[in-house]
């Protein structure tokens, strides 16, 4: 069964991989965004939820799960909330100490940790022991000893 599933999503690769290359570079195309949605609610909505690591706009790597709309919209598009990215942009700086509460699977926490460089910090809050693992596993995919995650 497993090769069987394995083998229907082979195809898939070259059209995912081709929908986050549109997703990333056109962004805030109505169509493309709608394209990604559909695959993404295709992908999914699979049984076992898959993973993917995500390419964020900044450079920055996060696994995440395709099972919710917020995380499929960092998967295809590099980001989610994108006047949070910016704010983030304006206000991090090498050496500051940040606070990410309720960081979830660190997409900020990524953003500010490599903003604010190995001389800063960043504090990661997460509750949810299931996400908070997402989140300890994104820092170490990203490399990053200036993250404290709580």
């Amino acid at each position: 069964m497993a090769s069987a599933l394995g083998s229907s999503l082979a195809h898939l690769r070259p059209c995912e991989e081709l929908l986050v290359a549109l997703g990333h570079k056109f962004r805030d195309n109505r169509v493309v965004r709608s394209l990604c949605w559909h695959a993404g609610v295709s992908l999914g909505s699979r049984q076992p939820v898959s993973h993917r690591v995500a390419r964020l706009a900044d450079g920055g790597l996060l696994e995440v799960p395709l099972d919710d709309f917020m995380y499929r919209s960092v998967y295809f598009h590099g980001m989610y909330e994108p006047n949070v990215y910016r704010v983030i942009a304006d206000l991090a700086a090498p050496g500051q100490v940040w606070a990410d509460v309720g960081a979830n699977v660190g997409q900020h926490t990524v953003r500010i940790a490599r903003r604010v460089g190995p001389e800063g910090e960043v504090h990661a809050f997460e509750p949810n022991p299931v996400v908070g693992a997402l989140l300890v596993r994104n820092s170490d995919l990203n490399g990053l000893g200036n993250v404290r995650i709580c």
